[in-house]
């Protein structure tokens, strides 16, 4: 647990190191090297309510971004585009934005 945070605030709000050891812990590899490796991914555009962006790289050598959430008690993953959905990554940025701004009202 983060010191100075509530259990509650905890499972609001987490830094991608956090995530990444609670993925790990719980027994899941999305952010495993290898994993990473093989789908050629980077994680962009975390934010603290667990909405980030991940970008992949097909065989075929077309990249794409998909936006996933950060599921805080059971440490895994969630899709919640569809993968490779956006072929920029402005455009994965304002749906993403759209989805916070959605959960905040």
């Amino acid at each position: 647990m983060i010191e100075g945070k509530t259990t509650m605030e905890k499972i609001k709000s987490m830094q991608l190191n956090e995530f990444k050891i609670l993925n790990r812990k719980n027994g899941f590899h999305f952010f495993d090297k290898e994993t990473i490796k093989f789908f050629k991914s980077k994680i962009l555009n975390w934010s603290e309510t667990g909405y980030f962006i991940s970008s992949e790289i097909n065989p075929e050598g077309i990249k794409g971004y998909t936006i996933r959430k950060a599921q805080f008690k059971t440490g895994n993953v969630k899709t919640i585009s569809r993968f490779m959905e956006f072929s920029s990554i402005e455009d994965a940025k304002t749906t993403m934005k759209k989805l916070i701004n959605s959960e905040n009202d």
